[in-house]
Order: C-alpha cells, then structure tokens, then sequence
C-alpha cells in the first residue's frame, strides 16, 4: 500500500466516515423523518452506485477513457495527469481526489441537519424545517460528492459528465434561487420561476455537455459566474441601501468567498490553470484540498441563503 493510499484511508475516509455518521445520528434523533430519510436514502443510493458500478461492473471497462488517462497510458507522460494525482491500480485511480469528495457528503448532511433544526417560525423559506428548498439545496451538495468521485475513481469519458453536471445542479440552484427572489420583487414573478429557471438550465447545459463535452468547463464558468455576478450585485444594493425587498448576511456571503478563493488557490495550481503544485505521488493533493474548502464555501452558502429577511414596505 503506498504512502498516499495509507494516507488517504486513515487520514481522509476515517475521519469524514466518522464525520457522516454523526451528523446522521443527529438527524435521526433531532430531525422529522421527511427530512432525514431523504437526506440519509440518497447518501447511501449515491455512495453506493460509486461501490457497485466500481467493484461490480469495472467502471465499464468497454466505454471510453477520459481523454487525458487515455494520452497517459499511451505516453507515460506525468503531464498529462488529471490534476496533478497519480494512478494507482485497482478500482480507485485517484484515491485522494476520491476520497476528499466525501466532505461534500458530510457537508450536506450538515446542511439538512441545521435546516431541519431551524426555530421556528422561519424568517425565509431556505431557514423553514418544512420547506423542500434547504432539503433539495443539502441533496444537490451531497451529489457532488459521489458525482465527482465518479470520475476519480474511474477516469472514464462518462462520469467526467457526472462531475460537471453535479457544479452546474449547484450553480443552478443558486443562479435560479436568487434570480427569482429578485424577479419576485421587481415585477411580482410567482414561485414557479424558480423551478422554470432551475429545470431550464439543468437541462439544457446538461444535454449540451453531454453531447458536446468540450463545453464543459464554459458551462461551468457560465452558470457558477452567472450567480457569482447576481450575488455581488444584490450585496452592493444592500451596502447602498438600495435592497430590492429582502436583504441577507452579508457576512455569510463574505465567508464563503474567502472559502472558494483559497479553493481556487488550491485548484488552480494543482492541474486546474497551472502545474507548480504538481506531484503525483503526494498525499497533499491540491484537488483534494480543492474539494474539501469548497465543501466548506456550499456550507456558507447555505448560511447566507438562510439568512434572509424581509424589509419592511
């Protein structure tokens, strides 16, 4: 067993193993059952489709291969390297990218748990125990995880998909989530625009970069900018006193800026821009610390949606 395979079972699965289960006790015992149950049926559906389609069927051994593994095994050369991590043998390519998924499992466990736990009467509708949008928001973050893990693992050309699809469910949401607040205000839009907006953008980026998979890293920056850009333009009406009706913690919104920037700083050198945090055989991947800190940004994200309040006419 190499040294990065040691360090990712006891370093990373052990202790967010640990992690996920507490936060699922927590829910069983503090949370009502159409909260929890969903929340822990879709962890273990999710987390087990990776174990099955991995240790039953060989991550589908017939399909294609990502296109940098492919030009790896034909040329051995280590630039060509998805993100820096080496390959190991075995079903799990890239065990700390792999594994390092798991905080978003854990991330929207947390979530669930502290919507669920929420006083009552809420302040918004992401703040209510009863409202199905922090239950979905909590799903979406879990997904991520085995999702990306999807692609790690097997470094097939499909589940590259998966990886990209679970961001963009994310990014939709919340593009979708603050957009329609916004509509509402402005011009008196029902709650269906968010559902229009949310299935419209899933579906059709999802069909486009299934069919076109050189779109994807613009589907990405598109959607995920998109929101950014909404965001920061409702946080500057707040600031100026110029709220469209609503207002939220903009210090929630500063923390999970300050956590996707050193994300990104984690990202970008390790395979996402550039190659100077590059060894295949560390323990210290970027990519995983990548996952892990973005966990942490859907978190605070969660926090700045909740909370919301109205102002007063």
């Amino acid at each position: 067993m190499s040294v990065k395979v040691r360090w990712a079972l006891y370093g990373i699965v052990l202790p967010f193993t640990i992690i996920c289960v507490i936060l699922a006790i927590a829910l069983i015992g503090s949370v009502a059952i159409e909260y929890w149950l969903p929340a822990i049926l879709w962890t273990l559906i999710t987390l087990g489709a990776v174990f099955l389609i991995g240790l039953a069927f060989h991550w589908f051994p017939s399909s294609p291969n990502d296109a940098g593994y492919e030009e790896f095994l034909q040329t051995g050369d280590p630039n060509q390297i998805d993100f820096c991590e080496g390959f190991e043998p075995g079903w799990i390519k890239q065990p700390i990218s792999v594994w390092s998924d798991l905080a978003f499992v854990a991330a929207g466990l947390l979530i669930v748990l502290i919507a669920g736990t929420r006083p009552t009467p809420p302040a918004n509708r992401m703040a209510d125990p009863a409202s199905f949008l922090p239950l979905l928001y909590g799903l979406i973050v879990i997904f991520m995880g085995p999702a990306s893990m999807f692609f790690h693992a097997s470094m097939k050309a499909w589940a590259a998909w998966f990886d990209n699809f679970s961001i963009i469910a994310w990014a939709a949401f919340g593009l979708s989530y603050t957009t329609s607040h916004l509509l509402s205000a402005w011009f008196g839009w029902t709650d269906a625009t968010l559902w229009i907006l949310f299935a419209a953008i899933i579906i059709v980026t999802g069909a486009v970069t299934w069919f076109v998979p050189d779109t994807r890293r613009a589907s990405q920056i598109i959607t995920a900018g998109a929101w950014f850009l909404i965001e920061l333009l409702l946080m500057i009406a707040i600031w100026t006193g110029n709220a469209p009706g609503f207002q939220r913690d903009s210090g929630w919104f500063a923390l999970s800026v300050l956590a996707f920037a050193f994300a990104f700083a984690c990202w970008l050198p390790s395979g996402g821009a550039w190659r100077f945090w590059c060894d295949p055989d560390s323990p210290l991947q970027g990519h995983g610390f990548w996952h892990v800190l973005s966990a942490v940004g859907a978190v605070m994200i969660y926090c700045y949606f909740a909370s919301e309040i109205a102002l007063a006419a």
